[in-house]
């Protein structure tokens, strides 16, 4: 699972019940509570002292279990193998989680070259800025990849080399900033928050609130009282 989320954050700009897999963890909980349930029967039958009623509603519990496990695999999706809008000035880039040392180890086998990976990076900040593809709230690395020509593998790699940032903190950041062009837009003075997350490509407010604040600090209503009034 926490493989599944790295792979995640490198090839989506946000987060669903259809790509992550919270209902594994869930499910995982689940069965551990009842497996330590049987354990608890088999003591109480080993004292002498059976609960029959209990030792009905695991194998119930259990059927539940493995239907409901069956439902939502079914349902998971498998992830990728990695108008006129403002400008938004591309993000600026923060001190990196990792040293340039693990992201260089972690891509020492590619073949991209450093006058390649520059111009990828750039032509990928050039298209995002032009089409403003960050509002589709379910962008992917597969659309990038399609719409400017540049392997998936390889936007995933100068995003980690060139900013420093994997492709969902890197999408998620243009759109906070357009958002804060809302927030301070008088044409938008009457624009609810949710309205301005779901414009500025945002599929949720609570991730919407939450990346705000990781992004800038504050809560986006202390943004707008702070640069509105």
């Amino acid at each position: 699972m926490k493989n599944h989320h790295k792979q995640m954050i490198n090839a989506y700009s946000y987060n669903s019940g259809k790509i992550n897999l919270n209902w594994l963890f869930i499910i995982v909980i689940a069965y551990l509570l009842l497996h330590n349930a049987g354990i608890l029967i088999s003591i109480f039958k080993f004292l002498d002292k059976p609960i029959h009623s209990l030792e009905h509603l695991s194998s119930g519990v259990l059927l539940v279990f493995v239907f409901v496990l069956g439902i939502f695999g079914f349902r998971q999706n498998q992830l990728t193998s990695v108008t006129n809008s403002p400008k938004i000035s591309a993000p600026q880039i923060k001190a990196p989680a990792k040293t340039e040392e693990e992201v260089s180890d972690k891509y020492k086998h590619s073949s991209l070259k450093e006058a390649q990976a520059n111009a990828y990076m750039q032509k990928i900040i050039d298209y995002i800025n032009a089409s403003a593809i960050w509002k589709d709230n379910e962008l992917s690395i597969d659309k990038i990849s399609a719409q400017t020509g540049i392997p998936k593998y390889y936007i995933s790699q100068v995003l980690n080399e060139k900013v420093q940032k994997n492709f969902y903190t890197f999408i998620n950041e243009y759109r906070i900033e357009y958002a804060m062009k809302l927030i301070k837009s008088p044409e938008h003075k009457n624009w609810s928050f949710v309205a301005i997350a779901f414009e500025s490509g945002f599929n949720s407010k609570s991730v919407f609130n939450s990346f705000f604040k990781k992004h800038t600090g504050m809560t986006p209503t202390e943004y707008k009282n702070k640069e509105v009034g």
